[in-house]
């Protein structure tokens, strides 16, 4: 600043010397000593100065005070051209607060990121190629993708990538740009090279948006790692819009040698590659056509990708059952004792690799699956109140009088929830993100999902004040603000809240509950699953099976309505208005009474995987479900919408109604 200073002030100088000399060329009479000899002609204008009587010239030096000019009445206007300058060039507070931090200069951040991909050949790379290298990957179809490369008329392109996507769309991206070859099914990783041409991967559990790659990457080269290496066999296949020359490429276990490198072809016509993309809540983030380079790459809302998750999901859960032998073992169920009785089963009994027949005792229901369902679905309902802390988002811990005596059942906490997900294919709900990450990888995971995970943690209205601070923290008012500060004390976090801290101070509560209290919990919940289980099924998840495993699995109202359907096509009126009356009441019910609509229909508090039918049966007279079969047996004496609604109020509301029976 200190230079930035002294250069205004030398132009003001300046300024203010200019101006003292028009006024001595534009009012001679003001200036002693000399007299203005003008020609007829302007080439010929001269300023002659007066000779002294002792023959001398007076000497004038630029920025000297000049009598009859006072040199005081210019410089308020000098002190004002000074302010108003550094004025300009200030930073502007954010706010208008001149404590607050100065605003960052330059043009606002777009959403688009510019770089340059490179596919890499070996699945283990070190350093980034050589220039001759980087030619003959190109030649054999990897290294950069065909839109980038250069042309007869255009030079070397950038693709154009979206910071707000998804990993799941990036990844989506990078199979498009590399049609022939198999990163869909082989996988592939990202890294990215600086300044020393060692590469670094990123590890994608770090990462969860195009954003967070680039924060890595800066302004060095994003390459793409594949996680089988990949080798040309010499019969070679065209990238898109690249002319008529052909080549492909194989996995292969050996190294074959490439063919020599060939001149590029010249580029087709710009084409349109379709981009599958998975779904998102905001139809804003999924743009209709990104251009990158040569092609344009078009996103639609398709399930695609969704089903390639749900492949995956379906796999892994597939290879988790097959670490679950044929053996059945026969447990005894107090419904009134579930959680005491589950965790004494498991710590007597190796139960982790057998399929279970559960008996609730003191009823006649016979277990071919939906009361193993039922047991686990009590099980975890109860120990989510006693085991861990949260509210629709949980993490494990118990207060300090309780450690002693509830510390040693995290183990068989383990134990149980790997077989809940082998014997059911689902993981439990409400079990936060946060525990799963941790669980599954051992680290925290990025601060978006601690946020997002934290709003969860917390109350309903706890939660409001926390995304209005964060939306809009000038708008709080100062009741307002001394609730939000009331949260920060009951959280040990002693700072005051900030306008320009309000998110960092909330990740700072989330990383206190959601990691550091629950880690050694989540150790000991570990150590209780099986180590097949662990290598075959947990280790084998990523962030995005994950977010697909909450999403299709976490119920509300609307989604089950819409997955109730008649046993028969065929209806009568009065069946068609009964299951219209019965869809629009599930629609209606909040979180939880929709988790013991599932509970009572399906025995399971989550998603089905089937659909819930509905049969009609004209002489009943109150509802029945079959819980191995997602059967609802449903009367037809219903005269309106709000006796039905009356009628399973009642029956979700009496615990009654979730014993089972031989009927």
């Amino acid at each position: 600043m200190a230079s930035s200073s002294l250069t205004i002030q030398n132009v003001a100088a300046a300024a203010q010397q200019a101006v003292r000399r028009a006024r001595q060329n534009l009012d001679n009479r003001n200036v002693p000593g000399t007299s203005m000899n003008v020609s007829d002609t302007d080439s010929d204008r001269q300023v002659q100065p007066d000779i002294q009587p002792d023959g001398s010239i007076p000497n004038f030096q630029l920025g000297d005070p000049l009598d009859g000019d006072d040199s005081s009445d210019f410089q308020p206007d000098a002190d004002t051209m000074v302010s108003e300058v550094r004025r300009k060039f200030r930073r502007k507070r954010v706010g208008g607060d001149p404590q607050a931090p100065a605003a960052k200069l330059g043009r606002k951040r777009a959403n688009q990121w510019k770089t340059k991909l490179f596919l890499m050949q070996s699945s283990v790379p070190t350093k980034n190629p050589t220039a001759a290298e980087q030619e003959r990957l190109e030649i054999n179809g990897l290294g950069s993708p065909a839109h980038e490369r250069p042309t007869l008329n255009v030079g070397r392109r950038k693709s154009v990538l979206q910071r707000s996507w998804s990993i799941q769309q990036l990844d989506t991206f990078v199979q498009r740009s590399y049609p022939t070859l198999p990163l869909g099914s082989d996988g592939f990783e990202y890294g990215f090279a600086k300044k020393s041409r060692s590469l670094t991967k990123i590890e994608r559990r770090t990462v969860h948006k195009v954003s967070d790659i680039e924060d890595f990457v800066e302004q060095g080269k994003f390459y793409i790692i594949p996680n089988q290496d990949i080798v040309s066999t010499g019969s070679r296949t065209v990238q898109p819009a690249m002319g008529s020359q052909s080549w492909h490429t194989q996995r292969v276990s050996g190294g074959v040698t490439p063919p020599p490198a060939q001149p590029l072809p010249d580029a087709a016509e710009p084409q349109v590659v379709v981009v599958n993309d998975v779904s998102s809540d905001s139809d804003s983030e999924l743009p209709q056509y990104v251009l990158s380079g040569t092609p344009n790459v078009e996103f639609r809302g398709t399930v695609d990708f969704n089903e390639e998750l749900k492949r995956d999901v379906k796999e892994a859960f597939d290879a988790l059952d097959n670490c679950i032998s044929e053996d059945i073992q026969e447990i005894v169920i107090r419904r009134d004792a579930v959680l005491e009785d589950v965790i004494a089963a498991y710590r007597s009994r190796d139960l982790a690799s057998s399929r279970l027949k559960v008996k609730f005792a003191g009823e006649e229901g016979s277990d071919h699956g939906g009361l193993t369902r039922d047991m686990l679905s009590m099980f975890w309902t109860e120990a989510g109140q006693l085991y861990f802390a949260g509210e629709a988002a949980l993490v494990p811990w118990v207060p300090l009088h309780r450690q002693r005596t509830l510390k040693p059942d995290y183990t068989a906490l383990g134990t149980i929830l790997s077989h809940t997900a082998s014997l059911t294919g689902i993981i439990p709900p409400r079990l936060s993100r946060t525990f799963l990450t941790m669980l599954v990888f051992g680290d925290a995971p990025s601060e978006d999902y601690l946020l997002s995970d934290l709003l969860e943690y917390i109350t309903t209205s706890e939660r409001s004040l926390l995304k209005r601070a964060l939306r809009n923290y000038e708008g709080l008012t100062s009741a307002d603000q001394g609730k939000l500060t009331d949260i920060f004390s009951m959280y040990a976090m002693y700072e005051a809240p900030s306008a320009n801290l309000i998110k960092q101070q909330l990740v700072s509560i989330a990383e206190a509950e959601l990691v550091m209290k629950p880690r050694p919990y989540i150790d000991a919940m570990r150590k209780g699953i099986p180590a097949q289980q662990l290598d075959m099924f947990w280790r084998q998840l990523s962030l995005q099976m994950i977010d697909f495993i909450y999403s299709s699995q976490s119920p509300s109202g609307k989604k089950v309505a819409n997955v109730i359907e008649a046993t028969n096509e065929d209806l009568r009126p009065q069946e068609e208005l009964v299951l219209w009356w019965m869809r629009d009441f599930v629609t209606s019910l909040d979180t939880e009474d929709v988790a013991d609509f599932l509970r009572f229909t399906t025995g399971s508090s989550v998603m089905p995987r089937d659909p819930i039918q509905l049969e009609f049966l004209a002489h009943a007279r109150y509802p029945t479900a079959r819980t191995c079969s997602n059967l609802i047996q449903c009367p037809l004496h219903y005269t309106s919408r709000n006796q039905l609604k009356r009628e399973w109020r009642a029956i979700l509301g009496s615990p009654l109604s979730f014993e089972m029976s031989l009927m």
